[in-house]
């Protein structure tokens, strides 16, 4: 019967406050890590995305960035590690049911079965919240805001002014948020010809405009424009450090000038024959904006598993050396009782 008392063993660590103490402080690490790096929105096995992403990171990580992949830091919530806690939570909560029922049964102090109740009840608010956030949570890591304007996300229907510090969170918006992710470069781009402005064209669906507004990001590393013309067309490429400009002579696709853009907010002036083109870099805000619908429920679940596991170590702080022995005698009970042998079976 010494597997049978393994099993016991385990099944009553699972329901220490120790284990629930471990399982916080993990739960705890990952959303602090979470915060801190920014977490790639796609899976590993996407790898065109991922391998985009990732570069996108590098420039923010430097050469660390791979280790801290390898150790899926950067897809924190979303990696086999955190299903393994989670399932671990599962059977805590399972342990600790199985107690409360226990407890009620031998007329336990309401301490004790407050304790269990509030372990279980955690681990399945938190298990409840990271499935919300699976589910129907959303996650857009490349937001960039040009100055005096709002965050716009289109798909998601949503309009919000920009925080002012690390975390945004609006208080008429339960489970959206935003984090400050740093700089990035934007370019904006001006045409005259004889101090007369010239219109250029974004795309060949969109109105002409006098000034253009490029944003390069991981997903979308190239930009392209044209005179109203459509005698010269512009391309932009972002590669590591800088923005690369070319301009191109339609239809012949004949190169007419070239120049990289750095970072800094001075403007480059490119002459095309008549034209004087200007290209002023612009250092912009850069956001991770998510919205995590369980964020309430798994907040309020590590308050109760922190709840709980200070009531079980207080009830057993209370208990005796005598109360432990009884413990012990009772399962040595159990395996010898388990052991003998009926009469009419010998």
């Amino acid at each position: 019967m010494q597997v049978r008392r393994i099993a016991n063993r385990i099944w009553e660590g699972l329901a220490s406050p120790r284990t629930t103490l471990l399982i916080l402080v993990v739960l705890s690490l990952t959303q602090i890590t979470a915060l801190v790096l920014p977490q790639i929105p796609v899976s590993p096995s996407q790898s065109t995305a991922y391998t985009r992403w990732l570069a996108e990171f590098r420039l923010r990580l430097g050469p660390e960035t791979e280790m801290l992949a390898s150790l899926g830091l950067l897809t924190v919530r979303t990696a086999p590690g955190m299903r393994v806690i989670l399932g671990i939570l599962g059977l805590l909560v399972a342990a600790n049911l199985d107690g409360l029922r226990e407890a009620r049964q031998d007329g336990a102090s309401s301490r004790e079965f407050a304790g269990y109740g509030l372990l279980a009840l955690g681990g399945l608010l938190v298990i409840g919240g990271w499935m919300a956030q699976m589910l129907w949570g959303w996650k857009e890591p490349g937001t960039i805001v040009w100055p005096g304007s709002r965050i716009e996300l289109a798909q998601h229907s949503l309009s919000l002014e920009p925080p002012t510090g690390f975390l945004g969170i609006w208080n008429d918006k339960p489970g959206l948020y935003a984090l400050n992710r740093g700089k990035h470069t934007g370019v904006e781009v001006e045409a005259r010809r004889v101090d007369e402005p010239m219109l250029l064209l974004p795309s060949v669906d969109e109105e002409p405009q006098e000034m253009l507004r490029l944003t390069l990001a991981a997903q979308e590393p190239e930009a392209f424009f044209a005179t109203e013309e459509a005698t010269l067309i512009f391309r932009l490429i972002r590669i590591p450090g800088e923005i690369q400009v070319q301009i191109y002579r339609s239809p012949s696709g004949e190169i007419v000038g070239e120049t990289v853009l750095s970072g800094s907010e001075e403007p480059r002036v490119l002459m095309v024959d008549d034209a004087e083109v200007t290209f002023t870099p612009v250092v912009l805000p850069t956001f991770e904006v998510m919205y995590n619908p369980g964020a309430m429920f798994e907040t309020l679940g590590m308050v109760c598993l922190a709840a709980g596991t200070v009531l079980r170590m207080k009830f057993l702080k209370t208990k005796g050396p005598a109360d432990f022995e009884a413990l012990a005698s009772s399962d040595e009970a159990e395996d010898s009782d388990s052991l003998e042998v009926d009469p009419k079976d010998a």
